[in-house]
């Protein structure tokens, strides 16, 4: 029965060094057959910050686009684009203009589902963000003078996803609004 038993425990090693060989669950990277897109939605960003929000699959399709109304390669920040992954929803991104000033007002007057309930805002950044996880909004002020809206919503969206990308759209709403920004149709936002 010792013998057995000491047997045994000379397998635990080996056991536990083959499990490890093995590789465990595959990354998501290995499990896509797609390209990740050098941008999301047409501003450019590290691609490394968006990569998680991808899931895995076979192929990948874009949606609409922020268009270039003034001809110049500027964004009309009233549009959206959506990224599909095997005909799912993997990532929307809007952006709107408002009349209310602050995330959380933003979030009420366009009427985004699910309200402030259950997100986190972002104390560091260059503009003030709130984080859930599945989506991410941040809000731009336009201090420029202008007769319609004082400001606008940048959303990043992965709603179609299961995984909880919190830590993933904290890290990417910053510079995505800053590198959205840069890209606005002049005049769209006087003072940024």
């Amino acid at each position: 029965m010792k013998k057995r038993f000491a047997d045994a425990w000379l397998l635990v090693p080996i056991l536990v060094l083959a499990s490890a060989c093995s590789g465990g669950e595959p990354s998501s990277e290995e499990e896509r057959s797609y390209e990740i897109p050098d941008a999301l939605c047409g501003v450019e960003i590290d691609r490394d910050l968006f990569d998680p929000l991808f899931p895995p699959g076979e192929a990948i399709e874009e949606d609409g686009e922020f268009l270039d109304a003034a001809g110049d390669g500027s964004f009309d920040p009233a549009l959206g684009c959506h990224v599909w992954v095997d005909e799912i929803s993997a990532v929307a991104v809007t952006a709107e203009r408002t009349r209310s000033e602050g995330v959380a007002a933003v979030i009420e007057e366009l009427n985004w589902e699910g309200g402030s309930e259950g997100s986190e805002s972002l104390p560091d950044g260059p503009f003030e963000a709130q984080v859930w996880s599945d989506r991410a909004i941040a809000y731009v002020p336009c201090p420029g003078d202008l007769p319609d809206y004082v400001g606008f919503g940048v959303a990043i969206d992965t709603t179609g996803q299961e995984e909880d990308h919190s830590e993933t759209l904290a890290q990417v709403i910053g510079p995505y609004t800053e590198a959205f920004l840069a890209h606005m149709e002049p005049g769209a936002c006087p003072g940024t």
